[in-house]
């Protein structure tokens, strides 16, 4: 089901943030991308709010998951994502979830290649392009830690707080009316509830919710408050990351993408060593680099190409045209028709002029 911003429990201020953002289009770093952060600790709805985010932009998302991605391939993710806006005129928010999971140098890499292929000219005429993509990535770091570099790639930072006591009183009011129908929990006994998780963020009150349930469920009596005083005891609270940095990266940018430079950012993705097998890895990049955007296929394809024009060559190199045997063919039968030919020439019986018993001119009694 599609996610609004009013169907979100939580970080209200975030969401007034970002609506105000895209209202004033804070967030565009050229004329053809735009780029969003999103910052706060692990578990209080950054993805979430990035779908709603989409609906509210009318649009579509594509997950792109940093760890297992390579720079050529969300090059490649992120060129799909412009072709299906343009086709399907909506916009496509590309979301990078949990950035900061991969070290500093894969981070840029990454967001090199995607503002890289955005910033590509498309073979739409400019007046004619109705494509909107919007980057947008999430991170357990707060936004203090995170060098400069980095945070200029997008043109808007939004942090997302933790939840208040009245949003985690709200929240799992939720919960309970969506798993425990039958609690019959007042609103003081949520509230005291939400005030015992104090410093939780979304995740964990569902873990707490989640105990309390079970808790419940073994003692075969209802959900009560009591329950909730041992789960919640039994659930570390998040804290602010302040001690977790994404790492420096190798290339320090000096400013963040604009149209006017828009060749600077592909050096970077060269310079990083892809994991795997780089060779393969590096050489696809480049392509990628140098063909147009409808020509920016994945590697497998090019090796399905490669392959049949190398099996191709090979079976001409093998076997002989099909022209040139028919031809010989024609040839030989004509050769042997003419030798056919020169033998029965002489006449009947091999004597000229006659039949056998050396009648010349013919049958007896006819005139010769």
């Amino acid at each position: 089901a599609r996610v609004s911003f009013e169907d979100v429990i939580g970080g209200a201020d975030a969401s007034r943030t970002l609506q105000d953002a895209f209202a004033q289009g804070a967030v565009q770093i050229s004329s053809r991308a735009e780029a969003v952060l999103l910052h706060g600790v692990s578990g209080v709805g950054k993805s979430v709010l990035l779908e709603a985010l989409a609906f509210h932009l009318r649009g579509a998302i594509l997950w792109l998951d940093p760890i297992s991605s390579e720079p050529s391939q969300v090059g490649l993710d992120c060129a799909g994502a412009r072709n299906y806006s343009a086709a399907d005129k909506r916009p496509v928010v590309v979301g990078l979830r949990d950035l900061d999971l991969v070290d500093g140098r894969q981070a840029e890499a990454l967001l090199s290649a995607c503002h890289f292929s955005l910033a590509r000219p498309s073979l739409v005429e400019p007046s004619e392009e109705v494509a909107r993509v919007v980057v947008a990535a999430t991170v357990s770091v707060a936004a203090a830690n995170l060098p400069p570099s980095f945070t200029s790639r997008f043109g808007v930072t939004v942090e997302v707080a933790l939840p208040t006591q009245q949003e985690r009183a709200a929240y799992f009011q939720a919960l309970m009316r969506r798993f425990e129908p039958s609690a019959t929990m007042s609103p003081e006994d949520v509230s005291y509830v939400a005030k015992l998780a104090e410093g939780f963020s979304q995740s964990d009150c569902e873990v707490a919710f989640q105990a309390a349930a079970a808790a419940a469920k073994r003692a075969q009596v209802p959900l009560v408050a009591r329950h909730f005083e041992a789960a919640v005891a039994q659930v570390p609270p998040r804290r602010a990351p302040a001690a977790v940095a994404v790492a420096a990266p190798a290339v320090v940018y000096t400013s963040a993408p604009t149209e006017e430079q828009p060749a600077a950012q592909p050096l970077q993705m060269d310079r990083v060593t892809p994991k795997g097998n780089s060779t393969v890895d590096h050489f696809f990049a480049t392509v990628s680099q140098v063909l147009p955007s409808w020509l920016q296929l994945p590697p497998v394809v090019w090796a399905m190409l490669f392959f049949g024009l190398l099996a191709h060559f090979l079976a001409r190199a093998t076997y002989r045209d099909p022209r040139q045997r028919r031809a010989q063919l024609r040839n030989a039968l004509w050769n042997n028709t003419r030798r056919r030919d020169g033998r029965n020439a002489g006449g009947m019986g091999g004597m000229p002029g006659g039949m056998p018993g050396g009648m010349p001119g013919g049958v007896p009694g006819m005139p010769g």
